[in-house]
């Protein structure tokens, strides 16, 4: 489904915020969004902060910048549990939209 122009100032919104507070710009964030599409697509859909923080270990992915690596893992994940539950919904590069739905285990 492609993005209505509603979406896509709450995601140009929401950009905005992550670049603050990661000290990113908003080209980052973007493909930030595109690498988590990435894992939901992989995934059946499906992304839990343990493949959030498994696929920022390269440090050629541009999710690694989100996390601190002097830190332990169980600290990452969290990290990643509330990036994941900040964000209502994603949108591709190509404008297609991904809403974001919190599913408990």
């Amino acid at each position: 489904m492609y993005a209505t122009l509603t979406q896509l100032k709450t995601y140009n919104k929401q950009k905005k915020t992550f670049a603050k507070l990661f000290g990113a710009n908003e080209s980052t964030v973007q493909k930030c969004s595109d690498a988590l599409v990435a894992i939901a697509i992989v995934n059946a859909g499906i992304i839990i902060p343990a493949n959030f923080e498994l696929a920022a270990q390269s440090e050629v992915s541009v999710l690694h910048q989100i996390f601190d690596w002097t830190v332990t893992q169980a600290e990452r994940i969290g990290k990643a549990e509330y990036v994941l539950s900040n964000i209502p919904l994603l949108i591709s590069s190509d404008n297609i939209l991904y809403i974001m739905n919190r599913v408990e285990a």
